[in-house]
């Protein structure tokens, strides 16, 4: 009955619970500081009032096609960890007996017990680094929405700024006709501003086209139609001595960010499948042998096997096992180099655009606004040309719109170091104004 024992013992065995480890890394909601994203109540439905950043990447966390359908690789990879934890079943053969017999038959049992416990650790291993690949995948798609937010923000404004400037070449132009009807000019200076100002809406008209065009874009990112929906860029409150150095960054991004843990578990999956590859050639198993003759008891017998490692002794599998942790420990590395790129770019291109929208902001526009008043006053009084006004119109224009782009680069240099780093750093909502 040796082998009726072995049988109840390799049943028990399958019958037990599986017990899946629950150690959750840090959620989305707390690495990009964002509302719990399955109850949140951002619908395209209730944006009426306007959209912000922090509401269009809780929009995209749950509506993008392309972030849900990665949702699937952990349902794949719960699934490796299931089939890893359960022994192979059991065959049970059945053969019409010749001459006397009653019931012959046998049940072969696969034994993977030597590799069982390696390839339950790998299948851990990869749904851990499933769960990191999705969070990566979270930051991935957080900072291409905050990203194409500033475009389609510096989109919007350029837009305005040369439709109101068109408008307001318009309003000289209509005075300067009326001037010329009254005999107090010839005519010249007036269809020279009405040039400028259908020059003016050309240039808006084209400008309002790229802004529906980057508008489209940001629908696809997050999964809802914004075609019509006023867009909400709260103010940017960044002190350029709260920017941390580039090395304190870097150190933080290798200990914490997603794709490097995701690298370093892909290691370990790696490692432990290598580990005693060999022994998969060998393919131990057991069998039980039932035979029964006619007026006489069931008769069961046991035993085992193995395959003869004579002309493979698993040097095919072992390579194979190396190759994939040569692979993964130089993904690793690339993952590393990669980060350490991302960090560098991102800081200089943060201090960079806040110095050049704090130079802006402090010095161009003012100046260009002092301009394009006084220049109008002397129009006004006959003291300067028409030229002198639309020169400082186009000049503070200009600043405007450059204001535009700067405040876009810098949001977009926010978001690919907030990225880098793999959690918030800076933020543009009104709680993190405040703290700023």
């Amino acid at each position: 009955m040796g082998g009726a024992a072995l049988l109840l013992a390799v049943s028990a065995c399958a019958s037990d619970p599986v017990k899946f480890e629950s150690a959750l890394p840090p959620s989305l909601e707390t690495r990009l500081k964002v509302d719990d994203i399955a109850a949140a109540s951002t619908s395209s439905d209730s944006l009426s009032d306007g959209l912000d950043e922090k509401e269009a990447v809780a929009l995209a966390l749950r509506n993008s096609p392309s972030f849900r359908a990665s949702l699937a690789d952990l349902g794949l990879a719960e699934a490796d960890v299931f089939d890893a934890m359960r022994p192979a079943n059991p065959t049970l053969q059945l053969i019409d007996p010749v001459g006397t017999g009653v019931l012959e038959g046998a049940i072969s049992i696969p034994i993977d017990l030597l590799r069982r416990p390696a390839r339950v650790a790998a299948a851990k291993a990869i749904l851990k680094k499933a769960t990191f690949d999705q969070i990566q995948a979270g930051l991935t798609l957080a900072r291409d929405v905050r990203s194409q937010f500033a475009v389609v923000c510096a989109a919007d404004e350029r837009a305005t700024a040369l439709a109101n400037d068109a408008q307001a070449l318009n309003g000289i132009a209509r005075i300067l006709q009326v001037k010329a009807s009254l005999g107090r000019g010839t005519g010249l200076d007036a269809a020279a501003a009405r040039a400028a100002a259908l020059d003016r809406q050309s240039d808006a008209d084209i400008a309002a086209a790229d802004a529906q065009a980057a508008r489209t874009v940001l629908s696809a990112l997050i999964g809802a139609d914004v075609g019509a929906i006023k867009l909400l860029p709260l103010p940017l409150a960044l002190d350029p001595a709260s920017v941390p150095a580039r090395d304190a960054l870097l150190k933080a991004a290798l200990e914490t960010r997603p794709d490097v843990v995701a690298a370093d578990l892909a290691v370990e999956a790696a490692a432990k499948n290598r580990s005693g590859a060999f022994l998969d050639v060998l393919k131990p198993g057991a069998y039980v042998d039932l035979g029964q003759e006619k007026g006489e008891d069931l008769k069961i017998s046991g035993g085992g096997a193995i395959d003869v490692p004579i002309f493979n002794q698993g040097q095919g599998a072992q390579k194979r096992a190396d190759a994939v942790l040569k692979r993964a420990l130089a993904e690793r590395d690339g993952v590393r180099l990669r980060i350490n790129a991302e960090i560098i770019s991102a800081h200089d291109a943060l201090v960079s655009a806040l110095s050049a929208l704090n130079r802006i902001e402090s010095d161009l526009i003012p100046a260009a606004e002092r301009s394009a008043v006084f220049t109008r006053q002397s129009f006004d009084l006959g003291r300067a040309p028409l030229a002198d006004v639309l020169t400082a119109r186009r000049a503070l224009n200009a600043a405007h719109i450059k204001r535009a782009d700067a405040a876009a680069s810098l949001r977009r240099s926010i978001a690919a170091l907030n990225y880098s780093a793999g959690r918030e750093l800076f933020s543009t909502t009104p709680a993190a104004l405040e703290k700023q």
